[in-house]
């Protein structure tokens, strides 16, 4: 779960933060003041994205498409990490403890939008199921190497103003 992203409406689009490009969709849970939105696929490309950059990315995207248990070393940096949250719930509760980054937290059943960079320079991958967003991979790199992914739900919490 996402919560450092403004809403450019009261749940809108968002311009900024880890859902630049996104909008909400439908509230899937409330507590409270607390709600947790889904989210749409994003429609836009984020900003252009290096040549080496996009072949990195293509390649841990070929890997996941390959069903490979493993990804290629020479795309990782020296200690890459990887974090996975399954849940709303587990987001919330501290799942994103690093763990060595071997290959992508699922292996097959989600399909992958195509790679979004954002201002900030990390690439966020998105997937679906059934044609609703899931998850989101936020990918970092280091030079032409990967040093970091993490993979989130692809919901946000919103608190609602008194």
């Amino acid at each position: 779960m996402l919560q450092a992203a403004t809403p450019a409406a009261p749940l809108g689009c968002f311009n900024d933060g880890p859902m630049e490009g996104l909008c909400a969709d439908a509230l899937i849970h409330k507590a409270g003041d607390i709600e947790i939105w889904s989210t749409k696929p994003a429609t836009g490309d984020g900003v252009p994205m290096s040549p080496d950059l996009a072949d990195v990315i293509a390649r841990l995207i070929r890997a996941y498409d390959a069903h490979e248990a493993v990804f290629p070393p020479q795309l990782l940096t020296a200690d890459p990490t990887s974090v996975f949250c399954a849940d709303t719930a587990a987001a919330s509760k501290g799942c994103l403890t690093p763990k060595p980054l071997v290959t992508w937290p699922f292996a097959s059943g989600y399909e992958h939008n195509r790679p979004y960079l954002m201002k900030d320079g990390r690439v966020r991958l998105e997937w679906t199921e059934g044609g609703k967003l899931k998850y989101l991979s936020y990918i970092t790199a280091e030079g032409n190497r990967v040093g970091n992914i993490r993979t989130v739900p692809a919901s946000i919490a919103y608190k609602r103003p008194a």
